[in-house]
């Protein structure tokens, strides 16, 4: 996805700055997003939510709860 660039410590929680063609993304350093860390390989696995990396489409309203039956 990208190249880490930084890593910000923040009181809350570290930030990663990660370098995309595109720009810069700051991803939350916490588990649910980044699960492994490999500093043998030098590779961070990301398992981003929807909109971290990629713009989310305005026009698509948003899902309605499944009613319970």
């Amino acid at each position: 996805m990208g190249t880490v660039s930084q890593v910000e410590h923040l009181p809350a929680q570290d930030l990663l700055h990660v370098t995309t063609p595109t720009g810069e993304v700051l991803v939350p350093f916490v588990a649910a997003i980044v699960p492994s860390v490999d500093i043998a390989a030098g590779t961070i696995t990301v398992t981003p939510p929807t909109g971290l990396f990629e713009p989310v489409d305005d026009d698509d309203p948003p899902s309605a709860p499944a009613s319970p039956e």
